[in-house]
This record gives structure tokens, sequence and C-alpha cells, in this order.
């Protein structure tokens, strides 16, 4: 679970999803849940997310320096939060696997409306 502090209280904000990966990655899409709450909101709001991370010929998406790229996906509601408050995030793999050999970072972005 993340937790994020949010800069301006007033301001709606939209989410992204940021996938590090290298290149021992070995799937084309990444699928995930993905939940997010704020205070002003008892509702947890949870998505199935893709990530497109290669493409059908195997080229990798995203941006990429060396072995590692970096894809980044959009949620689909805006967040909300109060002052002094912030906002809750979290995600899991749907996978039957336990560990996802070349993911290397999972984070989340804000940007203002």
């Amino acid at each position: 679970m993340f937790a994020i502090a949010v800069p301006d209280s007033s301001a709606h904000y939209n989410v992204r999803l940021n996938i590090r990966h290298d290149t021992r990655f070995k799937y084309q899409d990444l699928w995930l849940y993905v939940w997010y709450a704020s205070p002003l909101s008892d509702t947890l709001l949870c998505d199935t997310v893709k990530v497109p991370v290669a493409a059908p010929d195997g080229r990798w998406l995203g941006k990429g320096w060396g072995s590692l790229y970096q894809v980044s996906v959009p949620l689909k509601n805006p967040l909300s939060v109060i002052a002094g408050d912030s906002a809750r995030l979290g995600v899991r793999p749907i996978v039957k696997e336990n560990y996802l050999e070349g993911i290397t970072e999972v984070g989340f972005s804000l940007e203002v409306q």
C-alpha cells in the first residue's frame, strides 16, 4: 500500500501507474489489480489494469535506457483528498507466480487535472 501526500487539496488529480522493468520480463502485458481511496470517500475503488510492456514483435514499449524500461498508464478515476491527508493506493499482480522476474519498481504519479 502506498500513501501519497498531495500538495494541493483543492485540486483533482489524474493518477498514473508507473512500471519499471528490465529485459528479463517475459510477458507482453502485465495485468494488475489497482485499488485507491481518499479520505473524502469511504469507498475503495478497485480496477483491473492492463499495462502493455512489449509490442507483438517483441520491441519494448515505453522509455528505456540500458536494459531498463519504464511504462506508464493512466488510471480511470480522478483522485481528490483533503488538506493534511494523503491518498492511499495499492497494486497486486494478477498472475499465479509469486515473483515476477524483471519487474524492478512499481509506483504512482499524480498530475493536476
